[in-house]
């Protein structure tokens, strides 16, 4: 009798997970790229490219999608993963500015670069806050 209400959990839990990735996930991931892009577009007022809101507004919006993100894969709380998720803008954003012409090589490089040197950088952060002190 004790195994029913253990399975039902069990599916119930992994059920949640599935449906908080698809929705906080994916709609945070579309949020964050989304409006980052319009967030770069809006500081450029050289381009040409007609922009839906501005970069005050854009700019949190695309932050609360990375939220959205932060919550979805389980790290709540474990602030330093926003810099992780937040190097894939940042990249755009730099590459944008520094970068003249053609950008898409630096960018897709840039982004394989700095996402997991950032992801390798907050794990070992994390791996040093939990590791136990040898005095």
């Amino acid at each position: 009798m004790s195994a029913t209400p253990t399975l039902l959990s069990t599916i119930g839990r992994k059920a949640w997970i599935a449906l908080r990735f698809v929705i906080f996930g994916l709609g945070g991931l579309w949020l964050l790229i989304i409006f980052s892009i319009e967030f770069i577009a809006g500081i450029h007022p050289q381009d040409v490219t007609a922009t839906f809101l501005s970069p005050l507004l854009a700019l949190p919006i695309a932050l609360a999608g990375a939220l959205m993100i932060l919550f979805a894969v389980g790290a709540w709380g474990q602030w330093a993963y926003l810099f992780v998720i937040l190097s894939i803008p940042i990249t755009l954003l730099l590459t944008d500015i520094i970068v003249p012409g053609d950008k898409g090589l630096a960018v897709g490089l840039a982004i394989a670069v700095t996402a997991p040197a950032s992801n390798t950088a907050v794990r070992a952060y994390y791996r040093r806050r939990t590791s136990p002190t040898q005095l």
